[in-house]
């Protein structure tokens, strides 16, 4: 059974001259920024400090016709050249330390290098100890490959300055030599001797480690940034408020020594030394007045001054205790700031304890690798019963004259390329997302249809005496299995499409009409879709399928402001379906043209996932050109005349996806017997 798609009536391709025109148009802009980015390219590698590298040559003798073994035993000497050992020497014999060149690795990490670091090209080194800086930065530049054949080895170094690049390379090729000309002789015990001990090293550094983790397991857990922040700002509150009690309860005791009350902070937030303070200052201020008024004196003076005594009196008291108080509070911040000082302090020791198991974890990873190394050696001998039987320098560095890096003149030029070939490939990207580059081809009628097979949905077609319209088999109205497969593609094709006209391709005196529009209602309503169908053929088949009688309040009657949509819309008996009668008058071409049949459809739009428009070939020109699908039901095949003039007079106002659908033919009712006719005459 073909797909539905395959009697579309319109198609889209890709306009390869449009694309091509807007690579054209955006050339010229895409060459400036690609010329300007290889420009800018070039400047700053010519700003950046080139390198240069030299090489010295190795010439290993194996004493051994296997190449597999040859190549093992030439690996381990590559090893052995790379080996912390013969690093730690070069360093010290070139005092690298003190060139200007490493002096820089040893003050920090540069922007560059700092950009290759979060990219992952480059190793961060800002944790570990200045040595190791160097021996980092030392292993960067040391580049160790075997030569063509298994007999030889290149050291290359690279330095930015040529003078070293061919000193370091020149020391790294001796070392080694001085080295294995030492252990030419190498035996098997001898080998074994220095594997034990390095065995045993192992297992003193990794005994070492344990010790430090248990004494670390003893120790309070660390602090983070944030927790030892508050734990510093909450000492320095404690501090601050143990010193101002202090210097608080100190101001007080001074004034009770020299007979006068300070008015303290303390003293006025408690409510019986406040209420004496006032009290004591009223009274002085009433005895100034008495005394002046009476110089002579009166009871009424001895009786204030004796009150005033009993007040300052009760106002030392207090004062003591306050002073007391704050005694208190400062012993307590001072027990709070020893806690808080121990907390930092068993932090710190966490945080030492941390490091010192990190570096003893280095120290057995460094004794490990040299044991891997001499274990590697050993099972050399023990496969070839030999080592190097020679080695020597085959070709010494000699001072570069040109940089290696960075080559300028390649690098811009790959810029260049590569952004403009990114521009382009936006240009086109851009077109491509406008929509201008797919041209919609013309209909077609003959070549588009003969081109395709036609979809093989069918519908069955029963007359009724009474009313002549197309009904299924009693009793149920669903179409046949077969219509069923074949509708059910159509419908979900056009499950991404919201408006969809439904029209026949007929021939004028054909009996009844298909319903294909209420078919494809149900089943666009049984994929769980909600779908009106607005009737516009005008002869209420459609409403009665649905199970409405006719007569009932419509389009027409929507357009015209009669009615509402809560009366025009009805529920179709058989689906989840709802359907739009055509109404009580004619709609016309001028009601087609309105701003009032727009704005229904448009509020109809938004209501609904898809509007189906069952309408006459008559009024297609009006409300085609805003659906996103048509169907043409018919009798006939999709090469029929009559089938391909349906679908252009669609696709001459529209751009929307035309489908076909195949329906069954009319049965035709039977000839009357004649004998009944003949007996009679």
């Amino acid at each position: 059974m073909a797909s539905p798609r395959s009697a579309s009536m319109t198609r889209v391709e890709t306009d390869l001259a449009a694309l091509a025109m807007a690579g054209l148009r955006a050339l010229p802009y895409v060459l400036a920024v690609a010329a300007l980015s290889a420009t800018i390219v070039f400047l700053l590698l010519e700003r950046m400090a080139p390198l240069y590298r030299a090489d010295a040559r190795i010439a290993v003798d194996i004493g051994t016709t296997d190449a597999g073994v040859a190549r093992s035993v030439l690996d381990g000497e590559m090893q052995l050249i790379r080996s912390r050992d013969i690093a730690l020497g070069v360093v010290e014999s070139l005092e690298l330390s003190k060139s200007a060149e490493y002096r820089g690795a040893l003050a920090g990490d540069s922007v560059m290098r700092s950009i290759l670091v979060i990219l992952g090209l480059a190793r961060d080194v800002s944790d570990l100890p200045p040595d190791e800086r160097v021996l980092a930065h030392f292993a960067e530049n040391l580049r160790v490959v075997p030569t063509g054949r298994a007999d030889g080895i290149i050291v290359s170094f690279w330095a930015a300055d040529p003078d070293l690049a061919a000193r370091g390379a020149n020391a790294v090729a001796e070392a080694y030599v001085a080295l294995r000309d030492g252990a030419t002789g190498e035996t098997a015990a001898s080998l074994a001797d220095e594997i034990a001990r390095l065995r045993a090293a192992v297992a003193d550094a990794e005994a070492h480690v344990a010790a430090l983790r248990e004494a670390a397991s003893r120790l309070p857990t660390g602090l983070d940034a944030e927790s030892r922040a508050e734990v510093e700002a909450e000492l320095a509150s404690v501090r601050a408020s143990v010193a101002a009690a202090e210097s608080e309860a100190a101001a007080i005791r001074a004034g009770i020594a020299g007979g006068t009350i300070p008015d303290t902070a303390s003293i006025r937030a408690d409510a019986q030394a406040s209420a004496l303070f006032d009290e004591q200052r009223s009274l002085r201020e009433a005895l100034v007045q008495e005394t002046a008024a009476n110089p002579l004196g009166n009871p009424r003076i001895a009786e204030i001054r004796a009150r005033l005594t009993e007040v300052d009196a009760a106002l030392e008291e207090n004062a003591r205790r306050i002073a007391g108080a704050l005694d208190a509070t400062a012993v307590r911040g001072r027990e709070r700031m020893a806690d808080l000082q121990k907390r930092l302090a068993d932090a710190d020791a966490a945080t030492a304890a941390a490091a010192d198991i990190a570096a003893a974890e280095a120290a057995v990873a460094d004794v490990q690798s040299r044991l891997d190394e001499a274990l590697k050696r050993e099972d050399a001998l023990r496969q070839s019963g030999v080592l190097p039987d020679e080695v020597r320098i085959a070709a010494r560095a000699t001072v570069p004259a040109a940089p290696a890096w960075p080559d300028t003149a390649p690098i811009g030029i790959a810029a260049f390329v590569a952004i403009l070939l990114l521009g382009l490939t936006i240009a086109v990207l851009r077109e491509l997302a406008s929509g201008r580059a797919f041209r919609r081809l013309p209909f077609e009628p003959l070549a588009g249809m003969n081109s395709s097979v036609a979809a093989a949905g069918r519908l069955r077609r029963v007359e009724d005496e009474e009313l002549p319209r197309a009904m299924p088999d009693a009793p149920s109205l669903a179409p046949d299995a077969e219509a069923d497969s074949s509708l059910g593609e159509v419908a979900d094709s056009v499950a991404g499409r919201r408006r969809i006209i439904v029209t026949l391709a007929e021939d004028s005196d054909a009996d009844g009409r298909p319903l294909a529009a209420v078919a494809l209602a149900r089943a666009l309503s049984g994929r769980d879709r909600t779908v009106v169908l607005v009737d516009l053929q005008g002869d209420d088949a459609d409403g009665a399928a649905m199970g409405e009688s006719a007569g009932l309040p419509g389009f027409s009657d929507l357009l015209s402001g009669d009615a509402s949509f809560a009366q025009a819309i009805f529920r179709d008996r058989r689906s989840r379906a709802h359907f739009i009668p055509a109404g009580h008058a004619a709609i016309g071409a001028e009601d087609l043209a309105g701003e009032r049949f727009a704005t229904l459809l448009t509020a109809l739009d938004h209501t609904y996932d898809h509007v189906i428009l069952d309408c006459a070939e008559t009024v297609i020109p009006g409300i085609a050109p805003g659906a996103d699908a048509a169907l043409v039901a018919s009798e006939h095949g999709s090469t029929d005349p009559r089938t391909i003039r349906a679908a252009g007079q669609i696709a001459k106002v529209s751009t929307a996806h035309i489908f076909h659908l195949k329906v069954d033919p009319p049965r035709r009712p039977r000839a009357p017997d004649p004998a009944p006719k003949a007996e009679a005459a």
